[in-house]
């Protein structure tokens, strides 16, 4: 089992790197401002490649998650402007990255041969190569036909039917929590928790932990937008289990404890 996690763990960071090789990444400000004045790219495809220069320097560079922005998933002009602002405050603090990117990632899990080896040592090796080959060839067939994804850690996830916040019993069969919400957040940041924040209601859909940014996020959606875009709780639960998850107008997603940071606010404010 381990040589398998790790045969896995290996083969994804050269498909990622392989995936990523190809973006230039942004060096100064002045670059990033041509990409976002670029005319021959719409608001998609303008988010798309400031993402890819986060994934670059993930990916390819090396940079820990920790050193770099929140990818996001929003659309609109608003990310557009944040991860712009990103980019720059990024590239202004960041370490200089190499002119020339890091080899890819190896693959495979090959051990150095000794130099006088005996023939128990020579079929042991023979045999490990053999156990790595099998996995690769199947984990390659699982990717090829489409039937294979990374697992997704996801905590708890109580259901809500209807703005009012009432959660369902209709049979949901989604595996328990695997990432526990420490209760200082699970009891503010509840499913169904309404709260105003820049002159906007928005509710707490649901918690997740994502592999991606290693740690919990909080979606949560614009009320009234959802109301006018005929959007329900159901489609935007639906859009989240997609992986990645799919993007509606009226859904965001932060840190766990900035919205709770936003909670607590509103209710102060109420007070």
């Amino acid at each position: 089992m381990k040589i398998a996690a790790e045969a896995k763990r290996r083969i994804k960071a050269a498909l990622d790197y392989a995936h990523y090789a190809h973006v230039v990444p942004v060096r100064t400000s002045s670059q990033v401002q041509t990409l976002v004045n670029d005319k021959e790219m719409d608001l998609s495809s303008h988010l798309s490649a400031m993402r890819n220069q986060i994934h670059v320097r993930l990916y390819v560079y090396g940079v820990k998650k920790a050193d770099l922005p929140l990818i996001g998933s929003d659309g609109g002009e608003a990310e557009q402007t944040r991860l712009k602002e990103a980019l720059v405050n990024l590239i202004t603090t960041e370490s200089p990255l190499p002119m020339t990117p890091p080899p890819a990632p190896d693959p495979y899990l090959l051990r150095a041969l000794h130099r006088t080896p005996t023939k128990l040592a020579l079929r042991l090796d023979h045999d490990y190569i053999a156990q790595i080959a099998s996995v690769i060839t199947q984990y390659k067939a699982l990717v090829e036909n489409g039937t294979f994804s990374l697992p997704r850690n996801r905590t708890h996830r109580p259901l809500v039917d209807d703005d009012s916040g009432n959660e369902s019993d209709d049979g949901d069969t989604r595996q328990p929590a695997t990432v526990p919400v420490p209760p200082r957040y699970a009891n503010v940041a509840k499913p169904g928790t309404r709260f105003d924040e820049d002159d906007t209601t928005w509710q707490v859909l649901s918690m997740e932990f994502s592999e991606e940014y290693d740690q919990l996020l909080c979606y949560y959606f614009d009320v009234e937008l959802a109301k006018k875009k005929n959007i329900t709780v159901k489609d935007m639960k639906l859009a989240i289990e997609k992986d990645p998850p799919q993007e509606l107008e009226p859904l965001e997603r932060s840190k766990l404890s900035e919205v709770c940071k936003w909670i607590k606010e509103h209710r102060e404010r109420e007070m």
